[in-house]
């Protein structure tokens, strides 16, 4: 391998790796080869034309390693739903919940990811794919709810951080 192939792989490795992710839910899906390339489409939108999206992603992993006493506790609620043989769509949208409210992350992009879900819902439903399409729309459903609790716990923080702020200002 060149070496400028090298170095484009080098820095763009998240988008790699976000790449692997969604190759393996194609894999457990069994999806049809005309919805992984409108999914294939939609990333490569997503991933080279935003670099928002690139800075939020260097961001979470960023926060990851500097707190690691949330990520141990995040692995050890993972850890005790596998144990208690949870099902892994539960574990998975428990997970972006725990994830996204003890990271302080913003919660609009649950609400993004809840879009997203919608949307390709209706394109499920316009290639006869009705049961993925109604899975989409579940899943859906609980990014709503996660966003709108975060929406919550984000105005609950703020709140109380206003009022520390006016408590100091007194004294």
């Amino acid at each position: 391998m060149n070496k400028k192939g090298f170095l484009f792989l080098r820095q763009h490795l998240l988008e790699g790796l976000l790449l692997l992710v969604i190759i393996g839910f194609f894999l457990v899906q069994r999806l049809d080869v005309i919805f992984m390339a409108a999914i294939i489409f939609a990333y490569l939108v997503i991933v080279f034309l935003n670099d928002n999206f690139l800075y939020r992603i260097k961001k979470g992993a960023g926060d990851v390693k500097k707190n690691r006493q949330y990520g141990i506790l995040f692995l050890m609620i993972i850890a005790l739903m596998l144990i208690w043989q949870f099902s892994p769509e539960s574990i998975i949208f428990t997970a972006i919940f725990i994830a996204f409210a003890l990271y302080r992350w913003d919660g609009r992009i649950v609400a993004g990811g809840a879009l997203i879900s919608l949307a390709s819902s209706l394109f499920l439903l316009i290639v006869e794919r009705d049961a993925l399409a109604e899975q989409m729309t579940l899943y859906a459903f609980y990014l709503f709810a996660i966003a709108a609790v975060l929406a919550i716990i984000e105005y609950k923080r703020s709140q109380k951080l206003i009022t520390n702020v006016r408590k100091i200002r007194k004294i």
